[in-house]
């Protein structure tokens, strides 16, 4: 008799280990697809628990633990609310399109200038992970214009396991305020890996008006790509700061972009179309 009672017991904690150890390397893969065509989206935000993620570039997320509900955002696509993921290790997540008009701009470009940046390579400024970093592009030509590419003089790439997220603000008209209102449509992401140390030509995937007042362009370095992990910051890239001084910004826990009056603006260049 206590010899069936003792194995009784074995077996009761044997399964109670295997529960639990199932329960700690259970991982999932969900994948983020367009509901009509079926293709990935690729770079899906992905709220959990207030913190952002993002899906990667084939639209893949893997999850581990979540105890949370998910808020999928895309532009271009209905926001998409996950309470509870199923118990497979794959899970597809269709996102609908929506429809979304946006404002043209009167404007035809006749000749291309270009503003080479204005290097300081005495001083630099050390993006890490987790923050929003913003700098005023102003617009000096006295006409507007469309940004086609944007020059970044880059002193050292310290970590190239990362993406440059970029985004565009909006300024009021007397170049002293900044609104939260983002006016690109969907955010670039660039890998760290192709930057190089010198002058970065990055092409932007949709032109940028560039009114007489001038924009914001925001840079956050992205770390959680295609995976729900805790956040490590890292200095990833050093650049170099622009000879005529400008103050950085940065967007703080109310969202709203406040003066980082210690830190000078880094060097940035322009292709523009006028």
């Amino acid at each position: 008799m206590r010899l069936k009672i003792r194995n009784y017991f074995k077996e009761c904690l044997c399964a109670l280990f295997c529960f639990f150890l199932s329960g700690n390397y259970f991982s999932q893969t969900i994948a983020i697809k367009d509901s009509i065509d079926k293709k990935p989206i690729a770079f899906c935000e992905i709220l959990i628990n207030d913190k952002t993620y993002y899906s990667d570039s084939l639209g893949n997320f893997e999850c581990k633990d979540i105890q949370h509900k998910l808020n999928i955002k895309k532009f271009g696509y209905k926001d998409k609310i996950i309470y509870k993921l199923s118990d497979t290790p794959y899970q597809i997540i269709y996102m609908s399109p929506k429809y979304i008009s946006i404002p043209g701009i009167d404007l035809k470009p006749t000749e291309q200038l270009t503003i080479k940046p204005n290097v300081k390579k005495t001083n630099t400024t050390i993006l890490s992970t987790g923050f929003d970093l913003g700098f005023k592009l102003v617009n000096n030509t006295g006409r507007n214009a469309l940004i086609k590419q944007i020059i970044l003089p880059i002193k050292e790439i310290r970590n190239s396991n990362y993406y440059l997220k970029l985004d565009f603000y909006e300024l009021t008209d007397n170049k002293n305020d900044i609104t939260s209102k983002k006016i690109n449509g969907d955010s670039q992401f660039i890998p760290v890996a192709s930057l190089q140390s010198g002058n970065n030509a990055i092409s932007l995937d949709e032109k940028i008006a560039l009114p007489k007042e001038g924009v914001l362009l925001s840079m956050r370095i992205i770390e959680n790509i295609g995976k729900y992990s805790d956040r490590v910051t890292n200095p990833v890239i050093v650049f170099y700061h622009d000879k005529v001084f400008g103050n950085t910004y940065f967007y703080n826990s109310k969202h709203i972009w406040e003066e980082f009056k210690s830190n000078p603006k880094i060097a940035i260049g322009l292709v523009l179309l006028q």
